[in-house]
């Protein structure tokens, strides 16, 4: 969608015909970034009756977004309400982890293996454009983060010693059972070595 003073005028003043008395602004989506989707999404929402009002007082803003997906219908309202608690995780965690000053190793896994949880989750929904859009970040994540043998011992090692819900949540997957009997080992392995230094 174009923006310009005369639209942004006339779409302000949709704004107060319907007495809409956010004041937040409407961010322009970038692709790439899933953080700006949300962002849009949110404040999109609450203007949602402003943009209907647009579209029937601007002929010109109907035209432009039939060129790409046409004005948002009620179900697109819809779908957007839903994935938004979705969303919304990601953007908390990105401002959780690139917020802090002092981020810390099991910090950064909590949110980490706190986002797989949730996809998980939504990989379970019974609407079938949310289970494909889980599919595709399932398979990202898990090409990071999916492959226990493929983390660094010392990330796990942080992880059992200061995120006990991650712990938790982590040792009833199966495929994390030998990557946590490694973790023993190291760990028994360096109070040994605590153990000759101190003795």
């Amino acid at each position: 969608m174009k923006s310009s003073l005369a639209r942004f005028a006339i779409f302000k003043a949709c704004v107060e015909q319907e007495g809409i008395c956010y004041k937040g602004l409407v961010c322009l989506d970038v692709e790439t970034r899933w953080n700006s989707t949300y962002l849009m999404l949110k404040a999109s929402s609450k203007y949602k009756d402003a943009f209907v009002l647009l579209d029937m007082q601007d002929k010109k803003f109907g035209a432009e977004m039939a060129k790409s997906s046409g004005v948002p219908l009620e179900e697109d309202w819809e779908y957007a309400r839903f994935v938004l608690p979705f969303l919304k995780m990601f953007y908390d965690s990105t401002m959780h982890i690139s917020g802090s000053s002092y981020v810390t190793s099991h910090m950064y896994m909590k949110e980490v293996f706190g986002i797989g949880k949730k996809i998980r989750q939504y990989f379970e929904s019974s609407d079938v454009s949310i289970r494909l859009m889980t599919m595709r970040m399932k398979g990202k994540y898990d090409k990071y983060w999916g492959n226990p043998n493929g983390i660094n011992i010392l990330l796990l090692i942080f992880v059992v010693g200061g995120a006990p819900k991650v712990n938790e949540e982590l040792h009833g997957q199966q495929k994390w059972m030998k990557a946590w009997r490694q973790v023993g080992r190291h760990l028994q392995a360096m109070e040994g070595e605590i153990g000759d230094r101190i003795s």
